[in-house]
């Protein structure tokens, strides 16, 4: 039995994260299992090594992989999910998705491979600056892979990298998928450099950053913290926006559910009316969609008269949902 078992969310928030006694559980190991037999049938003589930090990354230099505290028991995962919604990772099959994205970096560090003169002219240098956010521009999406959302490939040139591997080690038919894109000749430079490292030399250690035994905040500070850092963009763009449209009642239908079932055809006739590419209309849709879930709205008029009412709301909007940051991506 973990000790955290014994605490209520109470206590554990006041506990220190250098003090807890984690371990990976069997559900992730299962995946990290399944991410090394890939490796390995895929004619790569390496694997990744593992450690507990505070957050998902690769650090530059290190072929290994930090893994959340927080996934390493289910009071830990209520708690972030409490503070932020969203434990990062927390199914086997996101878990495994972003193990595959992160093993793109540890590999990248292993070998050195971003001095390869050939990555630096697909993918970009990794000496250009991190942005603390990036803007998804649609108009170029067959230039990049597909693995994580919002375009993610974009942020960076090492983001663009770790996500083609994710889709060259996870995707079996990742020719046929990506046959009519550029980010085709990316995929095929991977599989041709993945081919050549087999009897190459590599970095060997176990290396940690920011391992959780280093981190002397309590769970609260730290999901503070995070919150903060995270938190950004959060604020919902329709709040006090739609209080005309809708009302905060049980007693008719809930918009939350009109939307969702009229969200294909209010979106189509979105962009048949304007100029604006689907994952800008989407989001800007989610985000009214999100709205009405959070407050409960109930529709105030007929249906014929919200469809109409809606489109007029949300194409008179997209502009300064746009201007706002809304569609800007923080890392």
């Amino acid at each position: 039995m973990n000790k955290l078992d014994r605490f209520t969310n109470e206590e554990i928030l006041k506990l220190k994260i250098k003090d807890l006694n984690l371990e990976i559980p069997s559900k992730y190991r299962g995946a990290i299992k399944v991410l090394n037999s890939l490796l390995k049938s895929k004619g790569i003589n390496w694997m990744p090594h593992y450690w507990l930090s505070n957050e998902w990354f690769s650090a530059d230099g290190i072929p290994g992989i930090a893994i959340p505290f927080t996934l390493c028991h289910p009071k830990l995962i209520k708690l972030e999910k409490q503070f932020l919604g969203h434990c990062e990772g927390e199914s086997p099959q996101e878990f495994f998705k972003i193990l595959c994205h992160e093993t793109g970096h540890a590999i990248d560090n292993a070998f050195k491979l971003r001095l390869k003169k050939r990555r630096q002219k697909l993918f970009g240098l990794t000496s250009k600056k991190y942005p603390k956010s990036y803007k998804p521009n649609p108009l170029i999406a067959d230039q990049y892979v597909t693995h994580f959302e919002d375009f993610y490939a974009q942020a960076h040139p090492d983001e663009d990298w770790a996500e083609t591997f994710a889709i060259w080690l996870s995707t079996n038919n990742w020719r046929t998928k990506y046959k009519n894109s550029t980010a085709l000749n990316k995929l095929i430079y991977i599989d041709q450099l993945m081919s050549e490292l087999i009897d190459k030399e590599h970095i060997k250690n176990q290396k940690t950053y920011e391992h959780y035994k280093e981190d002397g905040r309590t769970v609260y500070q730290f999901l503070l913290d995070k919150k903060k850092q995270f938190g950004k963009n959060k604020s919902n763009y329709y709040r006090n926006k739609v209080q005309d449209l809708f009302l905060s009642s049980d007693s008719k239908i809930s918009a939350n559910s009109y939307l969702i079932k009229m969200k294909n055809n209010i979106i189509n006739n979105l962009l048949e009316e304007t100029n604006y590419d689907f994952w800008t209309v989407n989001k800007c849709f989610n985000e009214l969609e999100d709205e009405c879930k959070n407050k409960k709205y109930v529709l105030k008029y007929d249906i014929n008269t919200t469809e109409h009412k809606i489109q007029k709301l949300l194409i008179g909007n997209i502009d300064q949902f746009i201007r706002s940051g809304k569609t800007r991506i923080y890392l």
